[in-house]
Formats: structure tokens, sequence, C-alpha cells
């Protein structure tokens, strides 16, 4: 996957996680959806520009 690839999936994936139907879901536990996704979010991102370096 090229980097700008990769780059683009993490923002579609991130823009997605955070929109209105997911946190609708999960509104009886909202902040632990929030901060388990923020945490999935950060680590991907990580795991993203070691691996695009």
């Amino acid at each position: 996957m090229k980097k700008a690839e990769l780059w683009v999936m993490l923002f579609i994936l991130g823009a997605l996680g955070f929109n209105w139907p997911f946190v609708e879901i999960f509104s009886k536990g909202l902040a632990a959806y929030m901060f388990a996704f923020w945490f999935v979010f950060i680590l991907m991102t990580a795991v993203a520009s070691f691996r695009s370096s």
C-alpha cells in the first residue's frame, strides 16, 4: 500500500468512526466508545507513520 493510500484510508476510517450513526449506536456507552476508538485510532496513526518512513 502506498503512503498516500494509507493516510487516506486512515482519514476515512477516522471520519466514519466519529460520525453520527456510530456515535448514536454506542450512545449508552459513549464515553467508553470514544476513548476506545481514539486509542485505536492513535495506534493506527503511529503504525502508519512508522510504516511510511
